[in-house]
Formats: C-alpha cells, sequence, structure tokens
C-alpha cells in the first residue's frame, strides 16, 4: 500500500496539523507501507524512511497544477488530506483544492481518497462566523462525495457527519502528543526550577496552550488563587504561546507566583512538563481526542485534571473518570486540584491511570495501526 499524506507544512513550522502528520508518517513507514509526504513549499523536516514533495500545494488556484502533478508523479493507492478548512485558506474556504482533488481523482480511477477532519467548519455564532461556516460546510459536503474513508478526531463530529454521507464510514481516529519525551534528571528538574524562579518548597501547578477562549484560562487563574488562598505553596508554570494574555488576567497579587515561557521548542516543552505536579487541563467543550495540550500531560506522566463537555469522548468517562468534572464546575476543578496538591500517592495513582490511558488509545503507533487497519479494510471496495 502506498499511501500520499497531504498537508501545507511539517515541522519546524508551527502547525499542530503539520505534527501530526510528520508523527503519523514515522510509524507508517516503520511498518513496510510506502509514505510520501505531500506539502507546500519550505525547508520541512522529512520523517525517516518517508518520501517528500514540497510542490504539491499551492494556495489559490495554482493548486489545480500542483496537486495533480504530485499525484500523478507518485501515484499513491490512498490519497490522505489532512483536513481543517482553515490550512488550506485564509477564510476557510478553497474550491480550487476542491477541484484539484477532483481532478487527482479523474485522472487516477484507482486513486482512494481518505480525509482527516480536524477540525469540520465555524459554527453560527455570529454572523461572520455563520456566513462562513456556511462555504465551509459546502466544502465539506463535496469532498465528502469523494472520499472513500473518513477519519475525524473526535467522536461526535463523526456522528455529526455521519448523515451527511449515510453509506460511507465515517470514523474517529485519535490525535497523539506533539511533544515527544524527553526524560531529563532530578537534578536537572532542580536546575530549570532554580531557573524558573521557583523555591525547592513551591508546589507546581502547570498549564500548556495558547491563549484561546475554549482552554479556560480563567478558571485555571481561579483554581490557582484558590489554592493559594488555602495556604499553599503553589506556583503556576504556564507553558505556551498564550503567556502575554495569562499575565494581563493574572490579578496583582498572583503574579509574583505566575511563570511563563511563551513558545517553546518541543524538547524545552517536554523538559518544562516534567517539573509540573499537577497538569491543569479544562477546555469550554470537554477534553476530547483532538487536545493535544493535554495528551501531552498524559504522555509525560502528568495527572491531568479537565472537564467534560459536549465534545468529550464517550471512553474519558469511562476510564479517566476521577479526574473529570463538568465544564459548568468551576469548584469541582478546584476542589480536585486541593485533593492531588495534599496527596502525594493520589497524584501518582491519577498520573499512572492516566499514562495508561495514553498508552492504550493515543501513541502514535496506536493511531498509524488503527488507521492501516482502515485503509485496508476498504482498499479493495
Amino acid at each position: 500500500m502506498h499511501l500520499a499524506l497531504l498537508t501545507p507544512e511539517l515541522p519546524p513550522a508551527p502547525n499542530g496539523i503539520g505534527d501530526y502528520t510528520y508523527y503519523l508518517a514515522q510509524p507508517l513507514a516503520e511498518a513496510g507501507v510506502k509514505t510520501t509526504l505531500l506539502t507546500g513549499p519550505g525547508a520541512f523536516h522529512c520523517p525517516l524512511g518517508c518520501a517528500w514533495d514540497n510542490r504539491a500545494f499551492e494556495f489559490g488556484a495554482r493548486v489545480l497544477k500542483t496537486l495533480p502533478q504530485a499525484v500523478s508523479s507518485c501515484k499513491p493507492d490512498w490519497l490522505i488530506l489532512q483536513y481543517n478548512p482553515f490550512l488550506y485558506a485564509r477564510r476557510g474556504f478553497n474550491p480550487w483544492l476542491v477541484a484539484a482533488v477532483y481532478q487527482a481523482k479523474q485522472a487516477h480511477p484507482g486513486l482512494k481518497l481518505a480525509l482527516m477532519a480536524h477540525e469540520l467548519f465555524m459554527p453560527p455564532d455570529n454572523l461572520k462566523f455563520a456566513v462562513m461556516g456556511a462555504f465551509q460546510r459546502l466544502q465539506l459536503w463535496v469532498l465528502l462525495g469523494m472520499t472513500e474513508v473518513v477519519f475525524t478526531s473526535i467522536e461526535r463530529w463523526a456522528e455529526m457527519i455521519q448523515p451527511w454521507a449515510p453509506q460511507k464510514p465515517i470514523l474517529p481516529i485519535p490525535v497523539g502528543s506533539n511533544i515527544p519525551v524527553q526524560l531529563i534528571s532530578e537534578d536537572q528538574k532542580r536546575a530549570l526550577r532554580r531557573e524558573l524562579g521557583i523555591p525547592e518548597d513551591g508546589f507546581i501547578l502547570g498549564s500548556f496552550g495558547s491563549a484561546h477562549y475554549g482552554r479556560m484560562q480563567g478558571l485555571v487563574l481561579k483554581t490557582f488563587r484558590h489554592l493559594r488562598e488555602a495556604g499553599l505553596p503553589v506556583h503556576l508554570l504556564f507553558i505556551g504561546s498564550g503567556s502575554d494574555e495569562l499575565k494581563a488576567a493574572c490579578p496583582p497579587q498572583l503574579r509574583p507566583f505566575l511563570h511563563t515561557t511563551g513558545f517553546l521548542e518541543p524538547r524545552q516543552a517536554s523538559h518544562h512538563l516534567q517539573v509540573i505536579e499537577v497538569f491543569l487541563a479544562p477546555f469550554l467543550d470537554g477534553i476530547s481526542a483532538r487536545r493535544t495540550s493535554a495528551l501531552s500531560g498524559l504522555a509525560h506522566g502528568l495527572p491531568v485534571l479537565s472537564t467534560v463537555g459536549h465534545a468529550t469522548d464517550a471512553y474519558w468517562q469511562q476510564e479517566f473518570p476521577e479526574s473529570l468534572v463538568a465544564v459548568s464546575d468551576e469548584a469541582g476543578l478546584t476542589r480536585l486540584a486541593l485533593q492531588c496538591a495534599q496527596d502525594e500517592q493520589l497524584r501518582t495513582q491519577w498520573a499512572q491511570k492516566g499514562y495508561e490511558l495514553y498508552q492504550k488509545r493515543f501513541t502514535w503507533p496506536a493511531i498509524a495501526g488503527q488507521m492501516l487497519k482502515t485503509l485496508a479494510k476498504y482498499s479493495a471496495s
């Protein structure tokens, strides 16, 4: 089987879907699958054992030429379109891409198309989003008509779009951590704490990600405040590009105990994750298989505390219930954080349970194996 994965960028470009494609391609190649990465122009990293064509994607009408040419050159059995509408166009609508995929399929009747949906379309929260979302829904509907298999990163999205294509296989498949674990020693952890200005007796709450409102940074700060008010020597370490926004929102009395890093490369991010003692990862729509920041915490063996919302996959509540509270239960997150901060044995138990869940469902070999099994099933149809 020969797979061609389309995404505009790969590492080191800061692009989550590019990271996903890179880390997925490695175990595909290791499994003996011929794997070609199709990208736009750039000096990207190519996983060991994979082929790479950086002339496959161009923004605008030029993709009508570049993508069919790339497909003709590599002749894959499957073209896997990594899909988020904004990945291929500023406003999330690119009819040229849809036409280019159609041309590639017409020119190669044996070519099969799989779509991996990392996002579907904008929700109609306001007039602007409603207009954008209408075009994005049309775009997704046309793409679905050309696919043989559709993957979505969470269960809810598979359920949402299955009625659009009742006869097509539409299956949830998770996303893994894009922060590989780079273990450091206890001495290195102590040195990093000193570098951050956190005293030896300080207890480190951690959070990781961007400043997006869906990450509930206000709740993270409230939980931090409540633990300080409870007399615990708590410090908050925030890793990621949302540092400036968090500083601005932090009450003045808490700022001496807030430590931010800004954006870090994966190796540095892994080192900083390892000094965290309790990891806060609340989401407005709930934890799910697409939340790579929370998954990175699990991969690093941290006790991860999060929320249950409308996007939460069913297995989280079945296999990870102790560490979750309802999105509306703000006091609940504080309660969990207090329990963890005051009970080292509980922290160890919850961290181990989360790590086992990650190893079971979210490692890249497991994700690649799930995808390959599905593609093999539908290769002959």
